[in-house]
C-alpha cells in the first residue's frame, strides 16, 4: 500500500502489532487470581543457582551495545548487518560450550568428484545455523484501466497509479473482469444484513467501500450495538479488512472466500478529498525521531511454502473515491450517494455495475534470498527425557536502515535476543542440567511475516511432537509504565488507585501471556517467581490464540504450548529512538532470571 493511503496503513499496522502480542483475556472475579506478587525472592536452589547468578546486567549491557551498534545497520533480514549478529551469537554460543543444532555443512567441490573419505576424514559437524531461503519481491509494476460501455459506444479510461489508485502486485499476471459493487463488502447474519445477496461475484472484481458501516448514521445497528461495531468496524476496521483479528470480519477475506476475482478498495469516501491529499503530502516529511514514514517494506516469503504472507492476500487495488465515481458514473450513482443510502436505510445498495470491465496487468521483480536462524541446544539429563524440549526464542532480526537513518531496535528485539544468549551461556555453566533439553533459537525474518519460526515449525531439531513447550520473548527492556496499570484496571474493572495497585511496583512488574490447556506453564513461572521476586501478571489464553504478532504465534499454531513475555509498548517502537541509552538492564536481569527459573522448572517436570 503506497503514497495516500500508506501513513494510515502503517499507523494501523503498528496498532494490529499491538493488539496481536498482547493476549486478551476475560476480566476476573478476583482481580488478584491472575496477580502473583513476591516482595523478597528466597534464596535460588543450589541446583540452579550458578546459572541464575551468571546472568548479570553488564553482560547483557555489553551484548545488546553491539547488537544495537550502528555497524549492525539494523539488522534487517537478508542483510550483511543481520549477517554480522548471527556470526557474534555463534562466536559466543560456540565459546560457552552450547550444542549446534543449526544444518549440517554444506558440501562444497574441491577437485576431485566422488573421492572417497579417507579413514582419518573428519566427520562433518552441525553447525549453529539453519538456513531459511525465502523469496523477495523487489518490486513491481501495475496498470489499470476501465473499458466501459455505454450503447454502442466504448470508451477506456487509464488510471495513474500514485494519484487514481496504488497496490503492491505480488504475481504477474493480466486480470480482465467484469466490476460489481458491494458496499461494505459484508455479510452480518446477526442482522440479516448481506452485501452479496443475490450477486455473482465469481471471477469478477468487487468494489468495496472500506470505511466504517453506518458511520454517518449514529442510529446504524453497526454504530450502536457494541458487539457489531467490534466486529464489522470500529476504530481498527482498517487493520480487520487486512487480516483480522480473533472473530472480526475481514472483509478481503471475504470477497475471496464469494470467488471474486480482486478487490477494490475505496476509503474515505465521505471525508474532505483534498484534506487527505494534503495530510499525506504532509506525512512525508522528516524528523529524527520517526524520519521515514512513508518507505516502502521489502517483501519476504518463504521458498515453495503454501503459507500466504499478508501482502499474498487476495488481490487489492487500492482506489481514490475520484476514480471510483468515474466507474459508478455510467449507472447514475456516486460513492457518496451510495454510502449515504447504505447508512441510512441500514440496507445493502449491491449492484452489478453496468457495462464496465476492470483491466489489471501486473508485472513482479523477484529474487532469491538466503537468511538464517541461530539454533543450539543444551542436552538433558534425564535419558529418556532428554528427547523432549523446551525452545526459548526470541528474534534476531529489526527493520534495518533508511538512507541515513538506522532502526538500532535495542528493545525490539535486541533485549531478547541478549536475553536468550545469557540463559544460553547460564545453562551451559550450570553444573545441573535439567531432565529435559533445552534448544535456545534466535529466529530470522519475524518482522517480515514471522519467517524464521514458521520455518523452524516445519523443520524443527527436536521433532515438535517431543516440543514441550515455546517461551517467547519479544521487548523486554522498557519498564512499564502508569498506562499499563491503567489498562490492567480496566481489564480487571477495579480502581487504578485503589490499595491493589499500590502495592505493584512498576520496575519488577511483567505482564505475561501464556497458552493456558498447560497449567504447568504458570506453576513454573510462580515457583520461579519465588526466588525473584517480582510483581507478576498472568494472561491466560488458548493455545491457538497466540495471535500473528510474535514468533510464539506458529508454535501455538501447531499446538504446541507457550508463553509470551513482553514488557511494554512504548513510544519508540519502530522508530530510530529505539537506542541502547533507554534500556534498563538491571530490569532486563530480573525478567531474563525469572524466564531462565521457568525454563529450568518446565525442563524438570
Amino acid at each position: 500500500m503506497k503514497r495516500i493511503i500508506l501513513a494510515v496503513f502503517l499507523t494501523a499496522l503498528i496498532g494490529a502489532v499491538t493488539f496481536a502480542q498482547q493476549t486478551a483475556t476475560k476480566p476476573a472475579d478476583d482481580p488478584t487470581k491472575n496477580l502473583n506478587l513476591v516482595e523478597t525472592g528466597a534464596p535460588v536452589p543450589e541446583s540452579m543457582r550458578l546459572g541464575f547468578d551468571s546472568i548479570k546486567a553488564v553482560d547483557l549491557q555489553a551484548m545488546l551495545t553491539f547488537l544495537a551498534s550502528d555497524l549492525l545497520e539494523g539488522r534487517e533480514t537478508g542483510t550483511r548487518g543481520y549477517e554480522l549478529a548471527c556470526s557474534y551469537a555463534v562466536s559466543l554460543l560456540t565459546q560457552w560450550g552450547v550444542k549446534p543444532a543449526g544444518d549440517m555443512p554444506v558440501q562444497t567441490f574441491s577437485g576431485r568428484m566422488f573421492a572417497e573419505p579417507t579413514a582419518a576424514a573428519k566427520k562433518p559437524e552441525r553447525t549453529f545455523l539453519q538456513m531459511v531461503p525465502l523469496k523477495e519481491i523487489k518490486g513491481g509494476t501495475s496498470r489499470l484501466s476501465a473499458e466501459i460501455v455505454s450503447g454502442t459506444n466504448m470508451r477506456r479510461h487509464d488510471f495513474v497509479t500514485g494519484i487514481d489508485f496504488s497496490m503492491q502486485p505480488s504475481f504477474a499476471g493480466k486480470i480482465k473482469a467484469p466490476l460489481v459493487f458491494v458496499g461494505y463488502g459484508i455479510t452480518a447474519p446477526e442482522i440479516k444484513y448481506d452485501d452479496y445477496r443475490n450477486l455473482d461475484v465469481k471471477g469478477k472484481f468487487v468494489l468495496i467501500v472500506g470505511d466504517e458501516p453506518g458511520k454517518s448514521n449514529p442510529e446504524s445497528p453497526f454504530q450502536k450495538d457494541a458487539k457489531l461495531k467490534a466486529k464489522y468496524g470500529g476504530p481498527a476496521m482498517r487493520r480487520m479488512m487486512m487480516g483480522g483479528a480473533g472473530d472480526r470480519f475481514n472483509r478481503i477475506a471475504h470477497a475471496e472466500k464469494m470467488g471474486a476475482a480482486g478487490v477494490i478498495l475505496v476509503t474515505n469516501v465521505l471525508e474532505n478529498r483534498d484534506q487527505q491529499v494534503k495530510s499525506s503530502l504532509a506525512s512525508r516529511t522528516f524528523n529524527d525521531e520517526n524520519p521515514v514514514s512513508n518507505r516502502d517494506s521489502k517483501r519476504f516469503g518463504l521458498l515453495h511454502s503454501s503459507r500466504r504472507m499478508p501482502w499474498e492476500s487476495a488481490l487489492t487495488v487500492n482506489l481514490s473515491p475520484y476514480a471510483a465515481d468515474l466507474l459508478l458514473a455510467e449507472n447514475g450513482q456516486t460513492l457518496e450517494k451510495l454510502v449515504r443510502q447504505m447508512d441510512q436505510g441500514v440496507k445493502s445498495a449491491s449492484f452489478s455495475v453496468r457495462g464496465t470491465h476492470i483491466d489489471l496487468e501486473m508485472t513482479v521483480d523477484q529474487q532469491l534470498i538466503g537468511a538464517t536462524n541461530v539454533l543450539a541446544f543444551i542436552e538433558g539429563s534425564d535419558p529418556k527425557l532428554k528427547e523432549e524440549v523446551i525452545v526459548i526464542g526470541a528474534h534476531l532480526d529489526h527493520l534495518g536502515k533508511y538512507g541515513d537513518y538506522i532502526f538500532n531496535g535495542a528493545d525490539d528485539n535486541g533485549s531478547g535476543s541478549v536475553a536468550v544468549m545469557s540463559m544460553a551461556r547460564a545453562f551451559a555453566q550450570n553444573p545441573v542440567k535439567p531432565k529435559r533439553s533445552v534448544l535456545f533459537a534466535l529466529w530470522t525474518g519475524e518482522e517480515k511475516g514471522l519467517l524464521g519460526s514458521f520455518y523452524y515449525v516445519d523443520n524443527p531439531f527436536f521433532p515438535l511432537g517431543k516440543t514441550v513447550a515455546n517461551l517467547n520473548i519479544d521487548m523486554l527492556s522498557r519498564i512499564p509504565d502508569a498506562s499499563s496499570l491503567e489498562r490492567m484496571a480496566r481489564m480487571l474493572n477495579v480502581d487504578v488507585k485503589s490499595d491493589f495497585f499500590k502495592k505493584i511496583r512498576l520496575d519488577h512488574f511483567l505482564s505475561i501471556s501464556y497458552a493456558e490447556e498447560m497449567p504447568a506453564i504458570r506453576d513454573a513461572m510462580m515457583q520461579a517467581n519465588q526466588f525473584c521476586g517480582l510483581d507478576l501478571q498472568f494472561r491466560p489464553g488458548k493455545v491457538a490464540s497466540a495471535g500473528g504478532g510474535s514468533d510464539h504465534a506458529p508454535f501455538g499454531m501447531k499446538n504446541i504450548p507457550w508463553a509470551m513475555y513482553l514488557a511494554s509498548m512504548h513510544s519508540d517502537y519502530h522508530t530510530v529512538s529505539d537506542s541502547v541509552g533507554k534500556i534498563d538492564f538491571s530490569y532486563v536481569e530480573r525478567m531474563t532470571r525469572l524466564i531462565y527459573l521457568t525454563a529450568f522448572l518446565l525442563a524438570e517436570k
